[in-house]
């Protein structure tokens, strides 16, 4: 393996187009993972009575942090604007990593639907990451960092760590605003790229379609941009709130009443099927 080539941030050749083998794969094995967390309920529930599962979680997505920037300093040539955690998937790795650590139930209201719009960066990934593909660090980085991300504050959710407090939602908007408008600021700024609010946007490539927000005007990229997060902040939110109720309380000790008492579709079949055998015996 060539390590200059294994970590060298610059590379300018697409190899992970959107939906390719790189990206499938990532996408897959993420997702796999992800989904651990509804299939093996008891083990997580018994993980979640001990807090080290925890705190080995946050950790790795902190050394995950700084061995990013460490790498970028040593490899490249990056400035001080480089290192602002002014992207929606910085902000949450930092606060993912700090709930993980320390139960905060208003942080974690305030954050938890952002959850939504980073969804669509991660399935969608920008032009500037499908440069990555195997043979290279920031692939593995990319895709782990945000399955820790995802991972974290769903496990600290479904199994009872921090209760999500929905009326806190529009608190968190309106400092989502705030905080969308200061990184447009600053990105005129100082000409980067932050929330892609910058001159280069966001763009995305679907065979011979490219959609590119950096050609458009700076106002209605930032209102597209924004209007678009909170379509998905507010999806986010509704769809919890609705389809999934955590599977425990009180750190993996209390199975929600809700999942007890819910009768399954399978269940639902079977009971359908027996009625039909008990009505042709009478």
């Amino acid at each position: 393996m060539n390590i200059n080539r294994f970590f060298n941030p610059n590379l300018k050749e697409i190899v992970s187009p959107l939906f390719g083998t790189n990206h499938l794969i990532a996408l897959i094995l993420s997702i796999s993972i992800f989904a651990s967390l509804f299939i093996f309920k008891r083990f997580y529930a018994r993980l979640s009575r001990f807090n080290a599962f925890r705190y080995t979680l946050g950790s790795i997505q902190i050394l995950i942090y700084i061995l990013y920037y460490t790498v970028l300093q040593i490899y490249s040539m990056i400035s001080w604007k480089d290192y602002m955690p002014f992207h929606l998937s910085s902000v949450l790795d930092l606060t993912s990593a700090f709930l993980l650590f320390f139960a905060s139930e208003k942080l974690f209201s305030w954050t938890f639907p952002l959850i939504g719009p980073v969804i669509l960066s991660f399935l969608l990934p920008d032009v500037s990451k499908r440069v990555y593909g195997p043979d290279n660090f920031y692939y593995y980085q990319y895709y782990l960092n945000h399955l820790i991300i995802f991972f974290g504050y769903f496990y600290l959710y479904l199994y009872g760590h921090i209760e999500y407090n929905k009326k806190l939602l529009f608190q968190g908007v309106s400092t989502f605003t705030l905080f969308a408008l200061f990184v447009f600021i600053f990105n005129l700024t100082f000409g980067t790229n932050f929330l892609f609010l910058g001159n280069l946007g966001f763009s995305a490539g679907f065979g011979s379609f490219i959609f590119n927000t950096g050609l458009w005007p700076t106002i209605l990229r930032f209102l597209f941009m924004w209007i678009i997060g909170l379509i998905f902040v507010f999806s986010f939110h509704f769809s919890i709130i609705r389809f999934l109720p955590p599977f425990y309380f009180a750190a993996g000790t209390i199975i929600n009443q809700y999942y007890q008492n819910k009768i399954t579709l399978l269940k639902k079949l079977k009971l359908k099927k027996q009625d039909k055998i008990d009505l042709v015996d009478k």
